[in-house]
């Protein structure tokens, strides 16, 4: 099994940065939003933004040993969205030159445009990742981004990643979606939010586990590895994820 970095990200979106792209300040949130995601069916204030458009505020990592087993499973700490970026990015770039992959749900899609381009805003350093070829590759095998895989690169419907985990039977409720984010972030519950994030890629690290031996990701021993010891180590952590995640089903 190849040294692996699992991860998340929980973001809301960000009207100062449609303010600024716009240049009319005076513009109440839905204004600005609406102008740069404008609309596109009855009810809606404005539709999902481009990946600039959306401020982080959370970043939940796995990592994986070569040997399958769990290292640490944890929110990326930083107190300003900038601090947050750069712990990622330092910690990114020490993974991937030790050979890390990256494995995401629709990660290509938004994860990480989110991570690069909010970096390259605040000047933080991405060149492990936009500097790396493979990690760029849609059809190589240093990001496997597995929704984008699962629907064999988008030929066929493509799963949530709640719909696959239930495929899958794996217990991943957490009772938030990532529509309750923003609501959480408004009132300041950040722990709500972290606790979401680390479910997500707890509920991914399973999936990879499950899937992977079947999909030719990883061997059937691997994939009991990395089960396994997910689950110990969740349990020993105490990890904020739902009881359900560390049960056997």
């Amino acid at each position: 099994m190849r040294r692996t970095l699992a991860l998340d990200v929980e973001a809301v979106a960000d009207a100062d940065m449609a303010r600024r792209v716009i240049g009319e300040a005076h513009l109440t949130d839905e204004e600005a939003l609406s102008r740069v995601a404008p609309p596109r069916r009855p009810g809606e204030v404005w539709r999902f933004p481009k990946p600039l458009y959306w401020r982080v505020v959370a970043v939940g990592v796995g990592v994986v040993s070569a040997a399958g087993e769990v290292e640490e499973i944890k929110c990326v700490e930083g107190g300003s969205e900038k601090d947050l970026l750069q712990s990622f990015w330092r910690g990114f770039g020490a993974l991937a030159r030790r050979g890390a992959r990256i494995v995401t749900f629709n990660g290509r899609g938004f994860d990480l445009p989110v991570l690069v381009e909010r970096a390259l805003f605040h000047r933080v350093p991405t060149r492990s990742y936009l500097g790396e070829r493979d990690f760029l590759h849609r059809y190589g095998d240093r990001h496997l981004d597995v929704m984008d895989a699962f629907s064999n690169f988008r030929a066929h419907t493509v799963l949530s990643q709640q719909e696959l985990a239930t495929l899958l039977r794996i217990p991943a409720k957490s009772g938030i979606t990532g529509a309750d984010v923003a609501g959480l972030w408004e009132k300041g519950d950040l722990e709500a939010i972290q606790r979401y994030c680390l479910t997500d890629v707890a509920t991914l690290l399973l999936i990879l586990a499950r899937l992977g031996p079947d999909a030719g990701w990883l061997r059937h021993e691997e994939g009991g590895r990395l089960e396994a010891s997910l689950r110990r180590r969740l349990k020993e952590a105490g990890a904020p994820v739902p009881d359900g995640i560390t049960a056997d089903d």
